[in-house]
């Protein structure tokens, strides 16, 4: 994998890209408070036959906000434009929690560069605001690092995202790089949940760890409504961010519904 900065007056975006020349491409989005690392084992898995290209959420990894006034409404647009610098026409989009949000929102205003969505423990765009206390925890935990320092905050968050020890550690190392200015950035999902337009013939795979909060597998559930080629799975053994904790399991689910793409 090749590392690389696309620079943007909104921001500095640090992104994976896999060298050579492969036909199709996944674009991999991470959670929230972590970074792309979170993917590696789908890097290995999939770089034989796609290019992978995965971008750090701006002040996440080694991306970085330049403007406080700039929010995650931008992000899509930000996205779109670093494909261009690639020469990438289309991707399949691969989301995990916020970076599902993002994924739904690049879809729905962007669809002529969708090929695919996949979905992993996410909340719907297309459903209005969910009103659930749970939802980023934004508030709670930008209140919560003011009280105590960021090396409790960061095992927190982790303890949530994962089940399993090594699933923790992977989290854990990602959530590093998280600065406590970046939660300004965050601040405002509300734009992104319009409830409006819906995607009624992109291929779409909802994935939910089966440990993974009520709320959200409750959400992820209703998001089968918004095309009618949609396909909803569990992973079991898994929590918020399944592709950590059962790996092997979310690549084979993952390989079949792109392989059933080209049928």
């Amino acid at each position: 994998m090749i590392a690389k900065t696309f620079e943007t007056k909104e921001s500095s975006l640090h992104y994976l890209i896999s060298s050579g020349y492969k036909e199709e491409t996944l674009l991999f989005l991470h959670a929230e408070f972590t970074d792309s690392s979170i993917f590696i084992s789908q890097f290995e898995a999939f770089a034989d036959d796609y290019r992978i290209v995965a971008v750090d959420m701006p002040g996440h990894g080694k991306s970085h906000v330049k403007h406080n006034d700039i929010g995650l409404a931008d992000y899509p647009n930000q996205l779109i434009r670093l494909l261009e610098s690639e020469g990438i026409r289309r991707v399949h989009l691969i989301g995990v929690s916020l970076g599902a949000i993002m994924a739904q929102s690049l879809a729905q205003r962007y669809p002529k560069y969708i090929d695919s969505l996949t979905c992993i423990g996410t909340y719907s765009i297309h459903h209005g605001y969910p009103g659930d206390a749970r939802l980023w925890r934004l508030d709670a935990f930008r209140g919560w690092t003011l009280l105590f320092d960021f090396a409790r905050f960061r095992e927190r968050i982790s303890d949530e995202a994962a089940i399993s020890p090594l699933g923790r550690k992977v989290f854990k190392e990602g959530t590093k790089s998280f600065k406590r200015s970046t939660f300004s950035w965050m601040q405002d999902l509300r734009p992104l949940f319009n409830g409006q337009k819906k995607i009624s013939r992109l291929p779409l795979l909802i994935l939910c760890g089966e440990e993974d909060f009520p709320a959200i597998r409750e959400s992820s559930m209703r998001l089968c409504d918004i095309s009618d080629r949609s396909t909803y799975g569990d992973i079991p053994q898994a929590g918020h961010v399944a592709n950590l904790d059962q790996p092997k399991i979310f690549n084979r689910m993952l390989r079949k519904f792109l392989d059933d793409f080209h049928r």
